[in-house]
Protein backbone atom coordinates (compact mmCIF):
# COMPACT_ATOMS: atom_id res chain seq x y z
CA UNK A 1 0.00 0.00 0.00
CA UNK A 2 1.56 3.33 -0.95
CA UNK A 3 0.74 6.43 1.09
CA UNK A 4 -0.30 9.49 -0.01
CA UNK A 5 2.09 12.57 -0.43
CA UNK A 6 2.11 15.56 1.75
CA UNK A 7 1.35 17.57 -1.33
CA UNK A 8 -1.67 15.28 -2.45
CA UNK A 9 -3.14 15.92 1.15
CA UNK A 10 -2.60 19.05 0.73
CA UNK A 11 -4.23 19.51 -2.38
CA UNK A 12 -7.17 17.56 -1.11
CA UNK A 13 -7.84 19.41 1.79
CA UNK A 14 -7.92 22.85 -0.47
CA UNK A 15 -10.33 21.20 -2.72
CA UNK A 16 -12.16 19.92 0.54
CA UNK A 17 -12.25 23.87 1.90
CA UNK A 18 -13.18 25.47 -1.49
CA UNK A 19 -15.93 22.67 -1.53
CA UNK A 20 -17.26 23.34 1.94
CA UNK A 21 -17.96 26.97 1.17
CA UNK A 22 -15.17 28.80 2.11
CA UNK A 23 -13.75 32.11 0.33
CA UNK A 24 -10.98 31.60 -1.81
CA UNK A 25 -8.03 33.21 0.15
CA UNK A 26 -5.76 33.35 -3.21
CA UNK A 27 -8.37 35.34 -5.36
CA UNK A 28 -10.64 38.68 -5.49
CA UNK A 29 -9.39 42.19 -4.92
CA UNK A 30 -9.68 44.19 -1.75
CA UNK A 31 -10.68 47.44 -1.63
CA UNK A 32 -7.99 49.51 0.32
CA UNK A 33 -8.62 52.77 2.19
CA UNK A 34 -6.01 55.04 4.07
CA UNK A 35 -6.91 57.67 6.22
CA UNK A 36 -5.41 60.84 8.34
CA UNK A 37 -7.24 62.19 11.44
CA UNK A 38 -6.40 64.00 14.41
CA UNK A 39 -5.82 67.26 15.72
CA UNK A 40 -3.20 68.32 13.09
CA UNK A 41 -4.13 70.95 11.14
CA UNK A 42 -1.79 69.65 7.74
CA UNK A 43 0.31 66.77 7.36
CA UNK A 44 2.22 65.47 4.91
CA UNK A 45 1.40 62.37 3.52
CA UNK A 46 3.46 59.48 1.93
CA UNK A 47 1.35 56.36 0.51
CA UNK A 48 1.93 53.61 -1.56
CA UNK A 49 -0.34 53.93 -4.20
CA UNK A 50 -2.88 52.02 -6.55
CA UNK A 51 0.07 51.48 -9.24
CA UNK A 52 1.96 50.36 -6.91
CA UNK A 53 4.43 53.63 -6.52
CA UNK A 54 4.88 55.62 -3.61
CA UNK A 55 3.35 58.86 -3.56
CA UNK A 56 3.80 62.65 -1.27
CA UNK A 57 1.56 64.93 -0.97
CA UNK A 58 2.10 68.20 0.96
CA UNK A 59 0.67 70.37 3.11
CA UNK A 60 -3.07 68.53 3.24
CA UNK A 61 -5.36 69.62 5.49
CA UNK A 62 -6.69 66.77 8.11
CA UNK A 63 -8.78 64.54 7.87
CA UNK A 64 -7.36 63.16 4.09
CA UNK A 65 -8.54 59.73 2.61
CA UNK A 66 -7.69 57.74 -0.40
CA UNK A 67 -8.93 54.63 -2.14
CA UNK A 68 -7.97 51.72 -4.55
CA UNK A 69 -8.12 48.30 -5.11
CA UNK A 70 -5.77 45.78 -4.41
CA UNK A 71 -4.76 42.19 -5.05
CA UNK A 72 -3.70 40.12 -2.28
CA UNK A 73 0.30 39.91 -1.80
CA UNK A 74 0.11 43.45 -2.67
CA UNK A 75 1.99 46.76 -0.08
CA UNK A 76 0.15 49.18 1.70
CA UNK A 77 1.74 51.49 3.35
CA UNK A 78 0.66 55.59 4.41
CA UNK A 79 2.95 57.86 6.82
CA UNK A 80 1.63 60.90 7.59
CA UNK A 81 3.63 63.68 9.63
CA UNK A 82 2.53 66.82 11.34
CA UNK A 83 3.81 70.06 9.80
CA UNK A 84 2.71 72.08 13.05
CA UNK A 85 4.52 72.41 16.81
CA UNK A 86 1.49 70.84 18.26
CA UNK A 87 -1.54 68.07 17.53
CA UNK A 88 -2.16 64.46 16.73
CA UNK A 89 -1.66 62.47 13.95
CA UNK A 90 -3.66 59.26 13.33
CA UNK A 91 -2.96 56.27 10.17
CA UNK A 92 -5.28 54.17 9.38
CA UNK A 93 -5.55 51.16 6.82
CA UNK A 94 -8.90 49.94 6.40
CA UNK A 95 -9.44 47.20 3.91
CA UNK A 96 -12.82 45.75 2.78
CA UNK A 97 -13.84 48.24 5.43
CA UNK A 98 -12.63 46.38 8.40
CA UNK A 99 -9.59 47.87 10.21
CA UNK A 100 -6.01 46.27 9.00
CA UNK A 101 -3.27 48.34 10.88
CA UNK A 102 -3.52 51.80 12.74
CA UNK A 103 -1.16 54.23 14.90
CA UNK A 104 -1.73 57.51 16.09
CA UNK A 105 1.32 60.15 17.53
CA UNK A 106 1.14 63.30 19.04
CA UNK A 107 3.36 66.42 19.10
CA UNK A 108 5.52 68.91 16.81
CA UNK A 109 6.28 67.28 13.48
CA UNK A 110 5.54 64.31 14.53
CA UNK A 111 4.88 61.37 12.38
CA UNK A 112 2.51 58.20 12.26
CA UNK A 113 2.88 55.11 10.43
CA UNK A 114 1.21 51.83 9.56
CA UNK A 115 1.74 49.39 6.69
CA UNK A 116 2.00 45.44 5.51
CA UNK A 117 1.38 42.97 2.92
CA UNK A 118 -2.52 41.88 1.73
Amino acid sequence: MTRPSVWAMTAAACVALCLAGCDNPFGGSIEVEYEVTGSAYSVDVTYENSGGSTSREYGVGVPWSYRFSADPGDYVYISAQNTGTYGTVTVAIYLDGEIYEAETSEGAYCTATAGGTL
